[in-house]
């Protein structure tokens, strides 16, 4: 398999896993139960909801954001992924009791009870262990459900698989708990190479241990289905007498449900439509059933055994919920790309260049080179705008572009073709895990794009670049293109106008017909980017609550309130704010701190999370500091400095590459040059470390 193929087999897996949770999410237990999804549904054969926006879900959360153990701490050849790294990578991207997972309650939730564990210092693997939580919610279905990027940077590697998804499971899981990761995880590596489901079930219980309840469930649905092969709900008939909920104790526990995966993708048949259809049609977990499901189904058959009907929906666009509102905004190509050059990494080579050109950074890159591929945008009216990917119009090897069928536009009428770069609450239809944006693109950035037409009927067609901001549109020049211009590549460039501290939440183009009678044809789109340094302004008197955090901020610990142009932070503890760009390097942050109560009043700056960061303000009374956060705070540089409570100050950092320089009201008070392992990009925000009270002000970045 070559290297893009493999990555295709990645995105083929995230839109399988997407496509299963999206199917099942709203029939998950506990209120539907099996007889009620059969009653009301019947045999499902398409989604059962239509969404403004999915939003975020715990089956798609942990699988994206726990796999950075690698990225973050296993770069050198000599480091090799241990349970603590995956353990630190869930105290630095989640936020306590927000989004994630389930907050179900300690003793309850094996992931709020392990991420307890964590907190108090407790290591993995006992973090997740029999031993110290019982052996009730170590052996639920978490051990399984967040385990499939281990697999996906596994290929044709079942054996690795396991070994990397049983290492990550045991933070939280224990027993059949960490089997059932074992086992999914194997799956997804040997559909790599296997189309068969039957083959892919038999090849990956070769990592089950061979006294495993697990194991003889898993060959007892294979005996039956050989049995009957037409009825799946007779074999989950069977389940249930055999091995269903009444059998185990706790929420959700692993073993019926692993039973459910295995049944959907021997019933299946090779469908990839009937596999999750019957994996949310067998009721218990159905959302983490037809996801797991769905990867498997999705890298055995790859994006052309994907229908339609699952495909367009999702739209290449995942939300999160991680303390990054930046990374929360997902492009799934690009994820794909990340995922994949996690396969690269842990075996020492290099990330081959088209995987690394889709890889997600500070700049947006769409491409289109992957099959399918929309990266999320979108049309304003799909009664006169529709769009696909096409490679008819990009003759190099692995490219595309976007195809938009102009239908019968008429004089004056105009429409958007747009990407997202931000979201809001109006955006979705309900609260799923406690989504949080930062917007993605900033003022003074540039917005380019090649554009082409063909046309079919009518004279000409206009085109512009354009931006808005909380429904406020600033456009570019039109440019007129007719018949002359077919099959002529012109660029658009648009440099973003400051937006007043809004954040822009669509970029994209402009269709107009100027011209007397209807136009009919397509509107090309390629090479399409938007890059360059920017500056944003996050001024609190123009944000809201929504999401159980502050627009454009993620927060995490202590209570944070909105007064007039600030924000008020009270904590008992630890508590931080997180705005900025996850991949924004060198710039100038400031921001306004009035300290009321306490010895702590913190700008946070290069912030990868609630675990790796720099932050500098006002320490004890009578002191300032620069700490660097990396999982412990080290204090850098401190000084004298006589502040007051009750006083606001000016706060500003300036950070290009290992040089940091701090100031109070304009002075310069401590520089410093980090040359031991430096933190070279991250968010911004505020924080205590320690109990207080502070009125934080407007935040101002401006890159360098």
């Amino acid at each position: 398999m070559d290297d893009f193929t493999y990555l295709e087999k990645v995105y083929a897996g995230i839109i399988g896993k997407t496509a299963g949770v999206r199917l099942g999410a709203p029939v998950e237990p506990t209120i539907w139960s099996y007889e009620r999804i059969y009653n009301y549904y019947g045999n499902i054969s398409n989604y059962l909801r239509e969404y403004k926006n999915f939003a975020a879900d715990d089956d798609l959360n942990g699988p994206l954001f726990f796999i950075r153990a690698l990225s973050d701490y296993c770069k050198e050849p000599s480091k090799k992924l241990d349970a603590m790294m995956v353990g630190n990578a869930w105290l630095n991207y989640t936020r306590e009791e927000k989004g994630m997972f389930w907050w179900g309650g300690y003793g309850r939730s094996a992931e709020h009870t392990a991420y307890i564990h964590l907190k108090n210092n407790i290591a993995p693997p006992v973090s997740g262990s029999i031993n110290l939580s019982g052996p009730v919610i170590p052996q639920q279905i978490g051990g399984q459900i967040f385990i499939d990027t281990w697999g996906l940077i596994s290929p044709d590697n079942p054996e690795q698989a396991a070994e990397l998804a049983g290492t990550a499971a045991s933070v939280s899981h224990d027993g059949v708990g960490i089997e059932g990761a074992r086992f999914v995880a194997a799956a997804i590596a040997t559909a790599f190479s296997e189309s068969d489901a039957e083959i892919i079930v038999r090849k990956a219980i070769a990592v089950l241990d061979k006294n495993s309840e697990l194991l003889r469930i898993i060959l007892e649905i294979i005996k039956f289905h050989s049995e009957q092969p037409s009825d799946f709900r007779a074999c989950r008939d069977f389940l249930d007498r055999s091995y269903g909920y009444w059998k185990y104790p706790g929420v959700c526990p692993l073993p019926s449900n692993a039973g459910v995966i295995v049944l959907s993708l021997l019933y299946g048949n090779g469908d990839f439509g009937r596999t999750i259809e019957i994996a949310t049609m067998c009721g218990w977990d159905t959302d983490c059933n037809a996801g797991n499901a769905g990867t498997i189904a999705g890298v055995a058959y790859g994006l052309s055994g994907i229908p339609e009907r699952y495909r367009k929906p999702i739209n290449d666009s995942i939300v999160a919920s991680s303390i990054s509102g930046s990374l929360n905004i997902i492009d799934i190509p690009s994820i794909s790309a990340y995922i994949a050059s996690c396969r690269y990494l842990i075996e020492h080579r290099e990330t081959p260049e088209a995987i690394q050109a889709l890889m997600p950074n500070r700049d947006l890159r769409f491409q289109f080179l992957l099959d399918g591929s929309t990266h999320g945008f979108r049309v304003s009216d799909t009664m006169h705008f529709q769009l696909r990917h096409t490679r008819e119009l990009s003759p190099e090897k692995n490219s595309g572009a976007l195809k938009i069928l102009v239908d019968r536009l008429e004089r004056g009428q105009i429409g958007r073709v747009f990407y997202k770069p931000y979201y809001r609450r109006y955006d979705f239809d309900d609260e799923r895990y406690d989504p949080a944006f930062s917007p993605l693109i900033y003022s003074g950035q540039k917005f380019t794009c090649s554009i082409s037409v063909s046309i079919m009927s009518g004279e000409t067609i206009s085109v512009a670049p354009y931006v808005a901001a909380r429904e406020k549109v600033y456009e570019g020049v039109f440019i007129e293109m007719g018949n002359e211009d077919q099959s002529q590549w012109k660029e658009l460039t648009f440099t973003i106008p400051d937006t007043q501290g809004i954040p822009v939440d669509e970029v994209g183009i402009l269709i107009m017909n100027y011209r007397k009678g209807k136009f009919l044809g397509s509107v090309n789109m390629r090479d399409i980017a938007v890059s360059g340094l920017g500056r944003i302004e996050v001024d609190f008197k123009n944000e809201v609550i929504e999401f159980g955090t502050i627009t454009q901020c993620t927060t995490n610990g202590g209570a944070w309130s909105l007064e007039g142009s600030h924000v008020r932070a009270c904590s008992t503890g630890p508590a931080a704010l997180y705005t900025g760009n996850y991949y924004s390097k060198d710039y100038l942050v400031t921001g306004r701190v009035l300290p009321v109560y306490g010895e702590s009043h913190l700008l946070v700056f290069r912030s990868l999370g609630a675990m790796m960061d720099y932050s500098f303000g006002f320490t004890e009374h009578g002191k300032i500091a620069l700490l660097k956060n990396d999982h412990g705070i080290e204090v850098l540089s401190e000084c004298a400095f006589k502040w007051n409570s009750g006083t606001e100050y000016s706060v500003t950092v300036k950070v290009s590459g290992c040089e940091i320089i701090c100031m109070i009201d304009g002075a310069t008070v401590i520089t410093y040059c980090d040359e031991t392992a430096p933190f070279l990009h991250g968010m911004v925000g505020y924080r205590h470390l320690v109990a207080g009270n502070t009125l934080f002000g407007a935040l101002k970045i401006e890159e360098i």
